[in-house]
């Protein structure tokens, strides 16, 4: 069920998502009981006490030790400060249980899987195709399964092709080499789409191999079947997909692809994922990585300008992260032609590592070139480097000194993986955390999920309603309550997916949403109203905004959301969630202009955990019609350009022969 769902939902949670002992050679899953007593919270905890180690490492405990509950009780609204049940009660938002979503995705995910094997074994199909109610066909190129003069002059694909009709040897990933770990999966290249945004998300994702593989929960590639996980609107779902693909004259696929397509078919998948949720392939042009990110991994993301943070200091913040974030960095092109220094341009740079190598900073990324390119700023490079990792140039890997990487780049977008399965997250050869650096989430506590939905701004039709939308002057704010410390949070905002809304109509448009920084507060000890204000995140007119801080003292944070000037000044649906490595609660409300902002403390509890707002702007950020669209490969035949009648005939003879297809495998 969405968020967006049926209201008058009031339960409150603060729930452990998944812990993993890695120092006992076993991953476990650790669950919690719930019980919602009246207006209390009262939590049965099953996670285990673990207990130092030699070096510090927690020790294996037994069964029956992890068996041992420890009641707690968390305090509830009529606790909260003066004002804040009222906000809750009157503000329109109705708090949803996340549940056991990612595992129970899995296992809706696993019983649509051995359904689509049954039928096919019955019916005698040798291949599946995904002309159901809710397939995805060929004249899915399109949004409204006709070309209205939208993408690429509403061009058709040729043709379209099983992917298994290419190799009997189709596999989702690349085989690993034996002599060492995976620790990526291969370059991925744009195709025919304007959606270079979605490349680099998936050529970041390709940095992690387990949590790649994560996003597919089952596949079976001889039948074409393939069930796909995603995260739409707070909630994780599974997507079903075949592999046809469009395929311009000359057979080369029009979707985004691995180096190793055919024979490596993840990235095709994936995006073919999601155009079956955005209802096209066409409605996925132009947008925002952080928020295809978003949409695929469940993540946090945002971005920050890499001249508006000192070079040392962006130096310990990237190698502290480097375990749990993901980064892509955008070249800074007019520094590139002043320096004769050949960098790629509409190329994903994906950070791998950042280490510390006799005294210097060092940093390596991907680069998905088909030839990387270094700007012969590797020459450099120690060889005991290059011999310490396995990575190699011919792989697209390259090694940059930091300095350099902050010279010659501009932007650096960050994704935190905090809503994915733990065991995935983790990169390969890249210690967790810094052993001076706050103990990291895994394996020694999990993470707190909170969500709070709105969706009192439109009526039964879909509509907004002007007086109940979110607007500057009435904006949405949420107040953490930090019960255990210390203690990292993360808080993400999110509007509706308009692109899906606009899919579902039979439209493509990608357009501006509103400007939206969330600007966090920390309350001061002692006052009810007085707020010291702490960081901001992003103020760019796309879907999320999303900011995190680091707790040293329990307490009380007020993220208000201010809703910048632009072509889109109002939400009519959006939703909170906020991440915890320990304890917290949230609860959503309604305010108007921003709080005052009182002195700081000499000594403050609570300090920025991400550079989002480094640059210190003081208006939102324009809206760019070319941000994520990059250079699409693409032919076009002569003979469809923009005839409906023949694109028409086309489909529906691709669709025919998808049906006779299958019923002769049922006569076979």
């Amino acid at each position: 069920p969405s968020p967006f769902g049926p209201g008058g939902l009031r339960i409150r949670s603060s729930y452990l998502l998944q812990a993993m002992d890695n120092h006992g050679g076993e991953d476990e899953m650790v669950h919690q009981d719930e019980q919602v007593v009246q207006s209390w919270l009262k939590v049965k905890r099953s996670a285990p006490s673990y207990t130092q180690g030699p070096k510090g490492k927690p020790l294996h405990m037994s069964k029956e030790q992890h068996m041992e509950p420890a009641k707690e009780v968390i305090k509830g609204p009529n606790e909260l400060a003066k004002g804040e049940e009222k906000w809750m009660s009157e503000g329109g938002w109705f708090d949803a249980y996340p549940g056991e979503q990612y595992a129970q995705n899995t296992v809706d995910g696993v019983a649509a899987f051995d359904q689509i094997i049954r039928e096919c074994e019955e019916k005698g199909w040798r291949r599946w195709a995904d002309n159901g109610p809710h397939g995805f066909h060929p004249a899915d190129w399109f949004a409204g399964n006709y070309p209205v003069g939208g993408m690429q002059d509403g061009k058709a694909a040729h043709h379209w092709t099983r992917i298994s009709d290419w190799s009997g040897a189709i596999q989702l990933f690349p085989a690993p080499v034996e002599d060492h770990e995976q620790t990526h999966v291969g370059r991925v290249y744009q195709g025919g789409l304007s959606n270079y945004y979605m490349v680099e998300a998936l050529q970041a994702i390709a940095l992690r191999p387990k949590l790649a593989k994560s996003l597919f929960i089952r596949c079976d590639c001889q039948r074409g079947i393939y069930v796909v996980r995603t995260y739409v609107n707070g909630v994780w779902n599974f997507v079903v997909v075949d592999d046809f693909i469009p395929v311009d004259p000359r057979g080369k696929p029009l979707t985004c692809f691995s180096e190793y397509f055919p024979f490596a078919v993840w990235a095709t998948i994936l995006e073919k994922a999601q155009a079956k949720i955005h209802f096209s392939y066409e409605n996925l042009n132009g947008g925002y990585a952080e928020d295809a990110i978003a949409d695929i991994t469940g993540g946090a993301a945002g971005r920050f300008l890499v001249g508006a943070v000192d070079s040392s200091r962006l130096f310990l913040y990237m190698q502290a992260l480097q375990g749990e974030c993901l980064w892509i960095g955008r070249v800074r092109e007019k520094a590139c032609e002043a320096h004769g220094v050949a960098l790629a341009r509409h190329t994903p740079y994906c950070v791998h590592r950042v280490v510390d190598w006799e005294g210097r900073g060092f940093v390596q990324l991907m680069c998905g070139a088909a030839l990387p390119q270094d700007g012969a700023l590797n020459m450099s490079i120690p060889h005991g480097l290059w011999a310490r990792f396995p990575e190699r140039t011919a792989q697209g890997f390259i090694w940059l000194g930091f300095e350099d990487f902050h010279m010659y780049f501009h932007t650096c977008i960050e994704a935190r993986l905090v809503n994915s399965d733990p065991r995935s997250t983790a990169a390969p050869l890249i210690p967790r955390r810094l052993p001076d650096m706050v103990p990291p989430w895994v394996p020694k506590r999990g993470i707190y999920e909170e969500l709070s939905a709105f969706r009192d701004g439109e009526d039964e039709n879909g509509k907004e309603v002007p007086d109940r939308v979110f607007r500057p002057g009435r904006s949405p704010a949420c107040f953490v309550r930090v019960m255990e410390a210390p203690c990292e949070v993360t808080v993400v905002f999110s509007q509706g997916n308009k692109r899906m809304d606009s899919g579902r109509k039979g439209e493509a448009r990608w357009g501006p949403m509103a400007a939206v920084r969330l600007n966090c507060f920390q309350r001061k000890s002692g006052s009810d109203e007085a707020y010291q204000f702490v960081c901001a995140s992003n103020w760019l007119p796309r879907r999320d905004a999303s900011v995190s801080v680091k707790c040293a003292q329990t307490g009380i944070l007020l993220v208000h959301c201010q809703i910048g000037a632009g072509p889109v000044q109002t939400i009519s649906r959006a939703i909170f969630r906020a991440y915890g490595t320990g304890k917290i609660g949230m609860t959503a409300a309604e305010v108007g202009e921003v709080p005052g902002d009182v002195p700081p403390e000499p000594e403050p509890a609570v300090i920025p955990w991400s550079l989002y707002s480094a640059d210190k702007i003081s208006a939102p950020v324009e809206w760019d019609e070319q941000e994520g669209v990059g250079r699409p490969t693409l032919v076009w035949a002569e003979e469809q350009g923009g005839n409906v009648q023949a694109y028409a005939r086309e489909t529906g003879d691709m669709r025919r022969l998808a049906k006779e297809e299958q019923d002769v495998c049922s006569v076979q």
